[in-house]
């Protein structure tokens, strides 16, 4: 197992003394899945102290099985703990707001109205860390999830420092995955569920009818502003409405989305 391999390696050498640990296979291709991935964990975790990333690694290999139970795998295996992790955290969220709200309504969110957490970002061209640049998919796939996680410009640039400092200058599917998480950072908590940025327009899907506070409390004072802004427009498909706003560039899009978000901040205060 994982910490079995982690506990041979953390016994070779002492103090003063430097020691290595080989760990031998016959065959990588004849592994099972599951072993690979314990390998390529054993190998990405080598610093003092990475313990518990060693144990959440392990945790979402082999499944963390019931949620109260004695059982040690289980469907989580299939799905990754973080994302298990969030849709318990959404369940729970609903029942403290719905079912349970009078036992929790201290904790009550006056701007929940405005969250867009699974907002849709389309920037109409490919956005992903190439092979050849993070050629281990373990690599990949955790610097996607910290990418997911990012909640200001301040730790993307940081993000950014540690994958150029290790992988090298970033390729251009790779620039353009970092310009759909700052779009997503200058769009979250406005409401919209979708944002589409093409050469010259960006387009905006408000939220749905159902969310009343939305209209009740932002809408109205949020037209004032894009009224200002220039060529934009409002319109109606069916049920929804879409903000249209003709840009110069891609980028002119950050700017009048954070200025949106800036109006709506102001609004709700």
């Amino acid at each position: 197992g994982l910490a079995e391999l982690y506990q041979l390696r953390g016994r070779v050498g002492r103090a003063d003394i430097q020691a290595h640990c080989y760990l031998s296979i016959q065959r990588i291709k004849g592994l099972p899945r599951q072993a690979l991935q314990r390998l390529q964990a054993i190998e990405e975790f080598t610093d003092l102290g990475s313990g518990l990333k060693l144990s959440m690694r392990d945790l979402e290999i082999r499944g963390a099985g019931n949620l109260l139970g004695a059982e040690q795998s289980g469907f989580i295996v299939d799905m990754g703990f973080e994302l298990f992790q969030k849709i318990l955290d959404e369940a729970v969220g609903e029942l403290r707001s719905e079912e349970f709200a009078d036992i929790f309504e201290t904790d009550s969110d006056d701007t929940k109205f405005l969250k867009n957490e699974d907002i849709q970002i389309d920037i109409g061209t490919d956005a992903y860390f190439p092979d050849s640049y993070i050629d281990n998919s373990t690599d990949r796939f955790t610097y996607y999830k910290r990418l997911y996680s990012v909640a200001n410009n301040n730790e993307l640039s940081d993000l950014v420092k540690e994958v150029e400092d290790r992988f090298g200058k970033m390729p251009k599917p790779g620039q353009e995955l970092l310009f759909a998480v700052r779009v997503r950072l200058a769009a979250s908590e406005t409401g919209f569920e979708r944002v589409v940025i093409k050469p010259n327009k960006m387009v905006a899907e408000f939220p749905s009818s159902s969310n009343e506070e939305y209209y009740r409390i932002v809408f109205l004072q949020l037209v004032e502003f894009l009224n200002t802004i220039p060529n934009a427009s409002i319109k109606q498909v069916r049920d929804k409405l879409y903000l249209n706003v003709p840009l110069d560039s891609r980028s002119s899009a950050l700017e009048i989305l954070w200025k949106i978000k800036n109006t709506i901040q102001l609004i709700v205060e």
